[in-house]
């Protein structure tokens, strides 16, 4: 069931979230970005813990105009750990009121901790709002400060590096550890349907693709071959710096997604169309940015978007 819920300020206690010490990078940025979601949810202070990586930490600026976790919190807070399943792909609203509940219930300054992986959504926070759970639009708010932060942040490899005059399409292609078995891995097929509807629906941009990847010499190989034999406008950049990467996913004039938090994050951060088949959590997202295709690349969403961009 789902209780809509409109809470004060909750003065006097704080929520922090901490980062799986095991995961990677797109793992680790939705553990951080659970206490974010919670404290603009329900108005409680935010303490920053930072991700594991301090390079991705800096990169990513999510430190950026915020209060950061220290020993001194943890002598004048009380801690209360959430405790709670699932986890790995979103805790429940039910769940999560309950937590708060409690919460409102401690006379004494409380510091509420997300870790272990559990999690509070981006996704949630759309679909929360979309039900009438919650009055303020939480996803939008927390999208916009993570973009704020991630570009108001200096950082060497924050270089776009793009074809002058030509519109141009990342295209993030996941190897290294995907598998057909466990859901990351998307076929060659897949990518090279896209890019023929795209030449198509795009026709008057020219555009231009760049191919992001990284894994075995033997699955660049491959990309490389599948991807030169029919098409001409490819750029490759395979096994390069993965903070280079990310960031020409981001400023790309259009991005299409992997089965990879990693991409996922990058389309997050990115304010321009973003072309995925929904994966995991990956579904019910603001069709103004985000147009689906099925599991063979074909686009299922609606195209006026890639209309409008090719009328330009």
């Amino acid at each position: 069931m789902i209780r809509r819920v409109h809470t004060p300020g909750q003065h006097g206690h704080a929520v922090t979230a901490i980062a799986n010490s095991g995961g990677r990078l797109g793992h680790q940025l939705k553990d951080i970005v659970t206490g974010m979601i919670v404290s603009e949810l329900f108005n409680i202070a935010y303490l920053h813990s930072p991700l594991r990586d301090a390079e991705w930490e800096r990169f990513m600026g999510l430190g950026t105009d915020e209060c950061m976790l220290t020993d001194s919190h943890y002598s004048y807070f009380v801690s209360q750990l959430v405790q709670v399943s699932p986890r790995w792909h979103g805790i429940s609203w039910d769940s999560l009121y309950n937590v708060i509940r409690g919460l409102q219930a401690r006379p004494q300054p409380t510091l509420l901790i997300f870790q272990h992986a559990i999690r509070v959504l981006l996704v949630q926070a759309r679909q929360w709002h979309a039900k009438g759970a919650i009055e303020h639009d939480v996803y939008s708010r927390v999208i916009n400060k993570l973009r704020h932060k991630y570009f108001c942040t200096e950082h060497p490899a924050k270089k776009r590096i793009v074809s002058e005059g030509r519109y141009n399409i990342a295209i993030h292609i996941r190897r290294g550890d995907a598998t057909v078995r466990n859901g990351r891995w998307l076929p060659i097929s897949y990518y090279t349907n896209i890019i023929d509807q795209l030449e198509s629906l795009l026709s008057k941009k020219s555009a231009v693709f760049h191919i992001y990847s990284d894994g075995t010499t033997n699955a660049m190989d491959q990309i490389r071959h599948a991807l030169t034999k029919s098409h001409r406008r490819i750029i490759f950049h395979l096994n390069e710096s993965p903070f280079a990467t990310f960031h020409q996913m981001v400023v790309a004039d259009l991005l299409v997604l992997g089965h990879s938090t990693f991409s996922d994050w990058a389309g997050f951060i990115s304010s321009q169309p973003k072309l995925l088949h929904p994966h995991y959590h990956m579904t019910g997202l603001d069709d103004n940015e985000w147009i689906y295709v099925d599991k063979h690349g074909n686009i299922s969403g609606d195209v006026t978007l890639l209309k409008n961009i090719n009328a330009r």
